[in-house]
């Protein structure tokens, strides 16, 4: 296929005559940010007009003669109808927008490329000369689904000799434009042909037209010219072909000329591209009748070699047909296949075990690329307060089967895998990028949380409770961080693993109603900075009498404010078989006829620097049986008709560097602010205060 025709194509074309098919370079369908060429790949026999309003084109149409930009904006309608020599006909319709989008296109270089590109519609670009596309935008060479290139210089080598009409597409963020760069191959000049009275065709086929000569071949007869006859020779070893006048006399000349035997074409590939060669007597030129690639233009010169180049990003692949003079005589054509990949691999695919950017577990990575393309992959490893430009100098490795991304337990950690595909010609595509955080055990808890999608990430935090029971029934331990005030479900919520409750910002923590609390199971729960709050009602089926039941676990309070609000009795705290440590904490407890803060059974308490308060009918801190209780460096305050700090029974018990303080309506002497039992130890109780006893 070629856009335009040589004389020595004209001639030899019958040939290699094959029915011709139109192929329409530009404009295609789509969504443009500039007016669009007609550019049409036509054979040297055919004949095509065109209009741009969908009228018919044989009506009101145009003929076309050569690329022409079509100068009009909006929706646009183009209609083609193509004749060929032999009566066939085709018809094609392409319809297409042009936007006037001029700020898709950012001031300065990327501006200055596209004014440049559009104003042409058809760019020439020499052999050596450069075409710089801005960086910020991206380019593809060709139609389909071919990949886009981030923006860079392209150029073919100066000797390319391969002229041919390339679309190019590139891309902004918003807008697309596509033009058409038109290669122009360079030339070697006319070598100097000699006027012989014979013809060569197809190599071996050899006939004379001038019936004022005879001829002869090597040593045969002498024959007279211009009979039509055709001599076949064998263009394997060299022949010498005869003729002079057939008027006799004296001294008449015998002319003659050397058919060298049949070349053979070598073909070498290079950073110019691919380069076509003769091997065999140095008389012999070469001249391009086809490169079978769509959208050539054929050139009539003549060389010594030729070379066919493209721009990066492009892959042309074909049987190139060649033809062959012998000192300017005709000899016939040879053909070469050829490849020329410039084209990289599409960016590598990630497919990883998890989904999402968010892992609860070690994820496996498999890297896909293109069959036949080799993959590099880099990864970096960071902390989750560790900046990525930390990881030094990026390394990329032959990528060998899945890449193993580690939890590391209750660190989180970030990975950041990169991978490029290098195709057997040696292109590298562009860099596909991976990130997902691994976090096993942290997850955040918020008040404000989405309605839906939540999996307990940082961008898509929890929104209930439940929630955190439903992962500590799957998980050995859990992170939780906590924004707002969560409510808490009615009835018992349990907590059979460990886990840490961390206030992700002051005054965050969790509401309660009334028949809602807290369950701990043969697990540890350690609290920091939390804000847990009941405000019972007392409805009559409510059961508002408890906020933490704890059951052979361990539990510690750091920085935590409990409150606790009971229509009747309530005790915020029951221990059995438990550890349970306070410390700068502040527990209140506040009901109208019984109220406690913490009630033991076997269990040890620990209360170190913090803050306790029972406000009721009958006050009560706490009350220990059996176990051992160690309060130190913190204060107590019961008020109500009566009271007392705490109840000891059967306990071994150190109290000291405390304060003690009672506010009772009734007040009745005698009333101590630790009662203890015979079998209680009290080893150590120095340093007390009391007021109000």
């Amino acid at each position: 296929m070629r856009v335009l025709f040589s004389v020595f194509a004209l001639l030899f074309s019958l040939a290699f005559e094959a029915a011709a098919s139109v192929r329409v370079i530009s404009p295609v369908a789509g969504r443009w940010a500039n007016r669009q060429p007609l550019v049409l790949d036509i054979g040297d026999d055919e004949e095509c007009f065109y209009s741009f309003t969908s009228s018919n084109p044989l009506d009101s149409g145009f003929a076309y003669d050569g690329p022409v930009l079509i100068d009009v904006g909006g929706d646009v309608k183009l209609r083609i109808v193509c004749f060929g020599r032999d009566g066939s006909r085709e018809e094609f319709a392409v319809d297409y927008t042009v936007a006037s989008e001029p700020s898709s296109f950012s001031s300065g270089i990327e501006r200055d490329f596209f004014e440049k590109v559009a104003s042409a519609g058809v760019v020439p670009v020499s052999g050596g000369e450069k075409l710089e596309i801005p960086a910020t935008l991206s380019y593809c060479i060709g139609d389909g689904d071919m990949p886009f290139i981030p923006g860079k210089t392209i150029s073919v080598s100066e000797p390319n000799a391969l002229s041919r009409y390339v679309p190019c597409t590139v891309s902004s963020a918003s807008a697309s434009c596509r033009f058409v760069i038109f290669v122009v191959g360079s030339g070697a000049g006319t070598f100097a042909r000699l006027s012989v009275p014979f013809s060569v065709e197809d190599w071996k086929w050899i006939s004379f037209g001038d019936r004022s000569q005879i001829w002869r071949i090597d040593d045969g007869m002498w024959m007279k010219a211009g009979t039509g006859e055709k001599i076949e020779v064998d263009r394997s070893v060299p022949h010498f072909v005869e003729w002079q006048s057939v008027e006799y006399e004296a001294g008449n000349p015998v002319q003659r000329f050397v058919l060298p035997e049949l070349p053979s074409v070598s073909v070498g590939y290079s950073t110019d591209g691919v380069r076509f060669s003769l091997v065999g007597d140095a008389r012999y030129r070469i001249g391009i009748f086809d490169s079978g690639i769509a959208g050539t233009v054929s050139d009539g010169g003549s060389f010594t070699s030729v070379v066919f180049d493209t721009f990066s990003g492009d892959d042309i692949s074909a049987d190139a047909v060649f033809s062959v003079f012998c000192d300017g005589v005709y000899q016939g054509t040879l053909s070469s296949p050829f490849s020329l990949d410039k084209r990289p691999p599409l960016p590598p695919v990630f497919s990883p075990s998890e989904g999402g950017s968010y892992a609860r577990s070690s994820v496996e990575l498999s890297v896909l690329a293109e069959d036949g393309a080799d993959v590099f992959c880099s990864v970096a490893e960071f902390s989750a307060d560790e900046s990525e430009n930390s990881s030094g100098a990026e390394e990329f490795v032959p990528y060998s089967g899945p890449i193993p991304l580690p939890s590391h337990g209750e660190r989180v950690v970030r990975y950041k895998v990169r991978a490029y595909a290098r195709d057997k010609s040696g292109n590298a595509g562009g860099i596909s990028e991976y990130g997902v955080t691994v976090d096993e055990f942290n997850y955040y808890v918020s008040a404000s949380a989405p309605d839906s999608a939540r999996d307990g990430s940082r961008g898509r935090p929890f929104g209930s409770v439940a929630e955190m029971a439903d992962v500590l029934k799957k998980h050995r331990f859990a992170h939780f961080y906590v924004s707002g005030m969560v409510p808490f479900p009615d009835g018992e919520t349990v907590f059979p693993s460990n886990c840490t409750i961390t206030a992700a910002e002051s005054g965050s923590g969790f509401s309660m109603g009334d028949g809602a609390f807290l369950t701990v199971r043969s697990a540890s729960l350690e609290v920091e900075g939390c804000v847990f709050e009941k405000k019972a009602e007392g409805g009559a089926e409510s059961d508002s009498k408890r906020m933490f039941v704890l059951e052979n676990a361990g539990v510690s309070f750091d920085g935590t404010e409990i409150v606790g609000h009971f229509p009747l009795d309530g005790t915020v705290l029951t221990a059995m078989n438990s550890l349970v440590v306070f410390r700068n904490a502040g527990v209140t407890v506040q009901s109208s006829e019984y109220g406690c803060a913490v009630s033991a059974l076997s269990s040890k308490i620990f209360c170190e620097s913090s803050r306790f308060a029972s406000v009721s009918g009958i006050a009560v801190v706490f009350s220990v049986q059996g176990g051992s209780f160690d309060m130190r460096s913190s204060s107590c305050r019961v008020v109500g008709r009566r009271g007392r700090i705490a109840e000891l029974s059967g306990s071994d018990a150190k109290i000291r560097g405390n304060s003690f303080s009672a506010e009772f309506t009734a007040r009745k002497g005698g009333i101590l602010p630790v009662w203890k039992d015979d079998s209680t130890v009290l080893s150590d109780e120095g340093g007390n205060s009391s007021d109000g006893f």
